[in-house]
């Protein structure tokens, strides 16, 4: 799908999962579920959109095809300082530090908390989909096109909040933000951007609304929470 999205926008598409897309898309035929590899999406994102090393395109390659990596002992360091640069504001105080842990030819992203150093892939789905979603919107530039899948899934509205600020931002960067959402939290201002998708008998029907009290209503209707609507258009 999302190989067709970049053949038809002709822009870098990057798209941002979260543990239940890996749940749905699953091709294995039992329920057993194993947790994605958190650290690989951020490696294959930081050499194709970061790294400039003259072996960028061999490493993607060994990556793609799941072979072991290996980065020399500045390439490692480059890496760590990209990510301790970054650090949004929701984690501010959560964790000291970002390590980078690489043995033999392994990279391990680790966090150092409370005097502990934590495989980033041994961390709750929250903040592991939150560690990389801050990774990924550091690598965008104008024109670019960011889909995420759910991003208020593993988050408390609080962070939810500071993620619609943050998204709304880099639309008004000239980056392309795509996502869906069943949170209220996660619903701008700006209506007109809103698309509201039904599914029915008779197939699926995409909306959009002309005046925020129309948009209210169905969010009323649909989700019969009072203070959802509440929530979102900031009513007393």
């Amino acid at each position: 799908f999302i190989a067709e999205i970049k053949n038809c926008i002709g822009r870098d598409c990057l798209f941002l999962k979260n543990d239940n897309t890996d749940l749905i898309f699953s091709q294995k035929d039992d329920r057993y579920y194993e947790r994605a590899n958190t650290t690989r999406y951020i490696i294959e994102t930081y050499l194709q959109r970061v790294y400039n090393g003259d072996n960028k395109t061999e490493l993607i390659k060994a990556l793609n095809e799941n072979k072991k990596i290996e980065l020399n002992d500045s390439d490692i360091a480059a890496f760590e300082q990209y990510l301790n640069s970054n650090i949004p504001a929701f984690d501010r105080g959560m964790f000291k530090a970002i390590h980078i842990n690489h043995e033999n030819n392994n990279i391990n992203i680790v966090l150092e908390e409370n005097g502990a150093n934590i495989d980033l892939n041994n961390t709750s789905a929250g903040r592991r989909w939150y560690f990389t979603y801050y990774f990924m919107k550091n690598t965008l530039k104008p024109n670019d096109v960011f889909i995420i899948d759910e991003p208020a899934g593993m988050l408390h509205p609080s962070a939810q909040q500071e993620i619609l600020q943050e998204l709304i931002t880099l639309a008004e960067k000239g980056i392309i933000v795509i996502y869906s959402t069943h949170s209220a939290y996660m619903i701008p201002d700006n209506f007109s951007a809103i698309h509201n998708v039904e599914i029915s008998k008779d197939g699926t029907t995409v909306n959009t609304y002309d005046c925020n009290e129309d948009l209210r209503q169905v969010i009323i209707n649909e989700l019969g929470i009072q203070r959802t609507a509440e929530i979102l258009f900031n009513l007393s």
